[in-house]
């Protein structure tokens, strides 16, 4: 029986050649517009101006999210950050269209987000919706796409789990957990570990394949998917959370600064697709 493999492609807009100079000027008002994920790293991981966090989760009717996936990242939640309390509301919200692009999932936050980050309250905001992201080639299963906020693409997560194989909830623990962990900065996004464990053909991601941050996520049918921080990550972790680790602008920043109209494909991003510009997955 083949085991299952579901990509966890690293997204953002995604641009050939000939859309090259369009794509540019998208990303700069994204950059612009928001802080990219992991540059509220610390924020969220300490107890330290907020000691509290409330995670909103919006979702399309028919699109909640599982219960023990959502348990399942309370708990992470609770064991790798400091905060003395976590508490998840939920709203319903209509949505226009199966295709989002990272702009689009920008303007969906703002027009239904309702918790603001303020006093002693940091806060985590969830789109949960049908469709996928446009130019995600169909496999994009989530995204991280500000310092705050994901994305959740149910359809591509139900597509992905027919057959054998991983179930839905496990599916959703291991990409909200994954997804969770870029933004607290992982892997090498805002700082330098001092482990050498990133993944050098896919950046921001563990090379450890037992790792919830590698790349993919991989499982023989009666498996189980990946949905904790190995030994690598949650050294991290606990090297951002205690302070020991000095910030570094972040490395999506780099990658649309030094971005050039033609530049080559073959630049070890085409081993899962065009080259993406920022965010990951």
């Amino acid at each position: 029986m083949k085991s299952r493999t579901i990509l966890l492609i690293v997204i953002g807009v995604v641009a050939g050649l000939v859309l090259g100079s369009i794509a540019f000027l998208v990303v700069q008002q994204l950059l612009s517009r928001s802080l990219l994920p992991g540059e509220q790293a610390l924020e969220l991981l300490q107890g330290s101006p907020y000691s509290h966090l409330v995670v909103e989760v919006d979702y399309t009717p028919g699109d909640n999210l599982t219960s023990s996936a959502l348990n399942l990242m309370q708990a992470r939640l609770a064991t790798y950050t400091a905060k003395e309390s976590i508490r998840f509301v939920f709203d319903v919200i209509g949505v226009n269209g199966t295709m989002f692009s990272e702009l689009d999932l920008l303007e969906l936050e703002r027009a239904h987000r309702d918790e603001a980050t303020g006093g002693d309250t940091f806060t985590l905001y969830i789109l949960s919706i049908s469709g996928e992201l446009s130019n995600g080639g169909g496999t994009s299963l989530g995204a991280a796409y500000t310092a705050s906020s994901l994305a959740i693409f149910k359809d591509v997560i139900r597509i992905a789990t027919i057959g054998p194989g991983p179930s839905i909830s496990e599916v959703e623990s291991s990409v909200l957990v994954h997804e969770v962990g870029h933004l607290m900065g992982l892997v090498n996004l805002v700082y330098t570990s001092e482990l050498d464990y990133e993944d050098v053909t896919h950046p921001f991601h563990s090379s450890n394949s037992t790792d919830v941050m590698y790349w993919a996520i991989e499982s023989a049918p009666f498996g189980r998917t990946p949905n904790d921080f190995g030994f690598e990550t949650q050294f991290d972790l606990q090297k951002l959370r205690d302070g020991e680790y000095a910030l570094i602008p972040s490395r999506l920043r780099e990658l649309a600064s030094v971005l050039q109209i033609g530049a080559d494909p073959e630049d070890g991003w085409a081993a899962y697709g065009p080259r993406p510009l920022w965010l990951v997955t």
